[in-house]
């Protein structure tokens, strides 16, 4: 059955999927589970993708796929291990696991700490090009950023714009003349942050 059928595969590989075999790749642990279930009645769920590929199956043949003619290597169940596999067996392999260290309560503290200020220095950086979005002096956010003093000043107009644009809004949306939609609408006066990125325009 040599030759290709289209660009994606020869015959041979497409005659290894239909009897079971598949490149690594394409074996989901699930597929894995039934394939095993074909010679082994014991519960090899409580293993890994990995473990059970790597103890419970073999390469059974290779075959060329794409249009480059990849030489691919396909896996099927090694059905003398399976067969031959026990209970014991499993828990040996779980045992061999590798052992996490454990880690004390500095180290943890530490990995708190650094994650706590990354995520303070994504928000800082956040903030920064929200006030550089709105501001009209610099072009180049890089510039803009060595700025400390105008970076405050534009803080303070930030502040007293907002501000001016909750009482213009508040003003804006009492007249709504759906009580539903009004409430809905000055709801949003709580959350002044959402007033700042999405009303206050220039600064």
């Amino acid at each position: 059955m040599a030759g290709y059928n289209g660009v994606s595969m020869s015959n041979n590989a497409r005659a290894a999927y239909a009897d079971g075999e598949k490149p690594f790749s394409k074996w989901s642990k699930t597929a894995m589970m039934e394939a095993l279930a074909e010679v082994s009645n014991l519960d090899f769920s409580v293993l890994t993708k990995k473990e059970i590929f790597e103890n419970l199956f073999r390469c059974s043949s290779w075959h060329h796929t794409g249009k480059f003619y990849n030489c691919t290597d396909f896996y099927s169940v090694d059905e003398e291990k399976a067969s031959a596999a026990t209970a014991e067996m499993i828990s040996n392999i779980i045992s061999s696991r590798p052992k996490r260290a454990r880690r004390s309560a500095d180290e943890i503290q530490k990995e708190r700490d650094a994650k706590a200020a990354r995520v303070a220095e994504k928000q800082c950086k956040e903030h920064l090009k929200m006030l550089f979005e709105k501001q009209t002096r610099y072009k180049r956010f890089s510039a803009f950023c060595t700025n400390a003093a105008y970076i405050s000043e534009c803080e303070e107009r930030l502040e007293i714009a907002t501000d001016e644009k909750i009482k213009e809004l508040r003003k804006v949306w009492s007249a709504e003349k759906d009580q539903e939609r009004r409430a809905r609408l000055l709801s949003y006066l709580d959350d002044v942050d959402y007033i700042k990125r999405a009303y206050v325009h220039k600064i």
